[in-house]
């Protein structure tokens, strides 16, 4: 037998042996099984898609519930007239805010402050002067620090502040945002710092930028204690930045008689003005906790025996007839 015979055998072995495993191969490739398993796949695909929409959905819904939970309404808190001292600050803000929202007519046509900074020392009154802007403008205020605007996840920090401008200007009235210790989010850019705080910096500067270019804006109110630490672009885009400066005598001695005008402390005048003189250089928080001591110094000599207030029922009216309130002492020993 010839030998190209065997050759033929054999290539037709092999073409027969291809032609069975297509076959086999097609048949498992449209049969039903595997039909349910890439269903299954696809399926599967769709619930992690879905899951991962409504994870950030429900995360975007979590972070404006935070945000609107941080609205302050205009009912109740202090007013420009109850702060002692800051004059000027207040005039100024009065001119820039409260005014052009009462009589808007007035100013048709003529552009006003929109993006304020408020520097000084702590405890000068920066966040309790914002509040009583927006309590004498009747105006909402979303009062928040830096640190609310920081997340430890990626991109969430620059959502918050979207939203928060977002939210902001969709108020129905104009509304304030107040930021307190800006300088947490707004510091000078370094070689060292990394991709995560340039992008904080830059959306704020955006949200900066697009509410100066919204038909309806919002008014911001940024607190410092250390302007020198800002971003030189971040300070460009306030229009105007006021210094609130330690109180002077007049309003040391208003906010001591304030702290105090619910206690019986049997002073007079010149001892008033002589404390005043002694606490030069004292903040408004610095007077508020100096004032709350000489209050709470009488107190430490009266002796609380609990077996014999309750045997003899002595009632809270009958303990305090026997404490005398004389803060002059306690002021004049802290001040020294």
């Amino acid at each position: 037998m010839p030998s190209y015979f065997f050759k033929q055998e054999t290539l037709k072995e092999v073409q027969t042996s291809i032609e069975w495993q297509l076959s086999t191969y097609k048949s498992s490739l449209f049969s039903s099984s595997n039909f349910d398993s890439q269903g299954e796949a696809c399926s599967e695909a769709r619930k992690c898609k879905r899951m991962k929409v409504e994870k950030q959905s429900c995360s975007g819904n979590l972070r404006k519930e935070a945000l609107l939970a941080t609205i302050r309404t205009s009912s109740g808190g202090p007013s420009l007239k109850d702060i002692a001292g800051l004059e000027h600050v207040k005039s100024v803000l009065w001119k820039s805010v409260i005014f052009p929202l009462q009589c808007q007519s007035l100013l048709r046509g003529r552009k006003t402050w929109n993006h304020i900074l408020l520097y000084g020392p702590p405890g000068t009154g920066k966040s309790k002067i914002a509040t009583a802007v927006a309590n004498d403008s009747q105006l909402s205020i979303f009062s928040i620090s830096s640190a609310d605007l920081l997340s430890q996840w990626v991109g969430e920090s620059e959502k918050t502040i979207k939203d928060l401008f977002e939210i902001a200007r969709s108020t129905e009235k104009t509304a304030i945002i107040f930021i307190d210790e800006i300088d947490g989010v707004c510091r000078k850019r370094s070689d060292s710092e990394g991709d995560y705080s340039r992008r904080v910096k830059n959306q704020m500067l955006i949200e900066m930028d697009n509410n100066l270019n919204s038909e309806k804006r919002c008014i911001l109110l940024c607190a410092t204690n250390c302007p020198w630490d800002l971003d030189v672009a971040f300070m460009r885009r306030f229009q105007c930045r006021v210094f609130l400066p330690l109180p002077d005598k007049s309003a040391r001695l208003k906010i001591l008689r304030d702290q105090c005008k619910d206690v019986d402390t049997n002073m007079s005048d010149g001892e008033w003005d002589m404390i005043a003189s002694l606490s030069e250089g004292y903040s408004g928080a610095d007077l508020t906790n100096l004032a709350m001591f000489a209050i709470q110094e009488p107190l430490d000599g009266f002796q609380y025996n609990q077996s014999e207030v309750a045997s003899n029922q002595l009632s809270q009216e009958s303990a305090a007839t026997s404490i005398q309130v004389s803060p002059l002492g306690n002021v004049r020993r802290c001040t020294q």
